[in-house]
C-alpha cells in the first residue's frame, strides 16, 4: 500500500501474485485471485480512513521473468 501525504493525491493498493504451474494457473486467473484478495482483505479502507479520495488498485503477476501489471480503479 501506497499512501499519499496530501489526501488529494492517489493512493495505491498493491497486490503481488505469482502463476502457479503446479496449480496450472494462467495469468488471468492469478490477477483475478489478486483482486479478489484486495477485496476480501479490504485493503483500501485505511486509504478510506485517512481521507485519500482516488486509489488504484494494482495487481502485479510474475511467471518466470515475465510481469503483468493490471490496475484497477476503487
Amino acid at each position: 500500500m501506497i499512501i499519499p501525504k496530501n489526501r488529494d493525491e492517489i493512493g495505491y493498493v498493491i497486490e503481488f501474485k505469482k502463476v502457479s504451474a503446479y496449480d496450472k494457473e494462467t495469468v488471468e486467473s492469478a490477477i483475478a485471485k489478486a483482486f479478489a484478495q484486495i477485496e476480501a482483505k479490504a485493503y483500501e479502507t485505511e486509504l478510506r480512513g485517512r481521507g485519500v479520495k482516488t486509489i488504484k488498485k494494482l495487481a502485479i503477476v510474475f511467471e518466470g521473468k515475465q510481469v503483468w501489471v493490471k490496475e484497477q480503479r476503487a
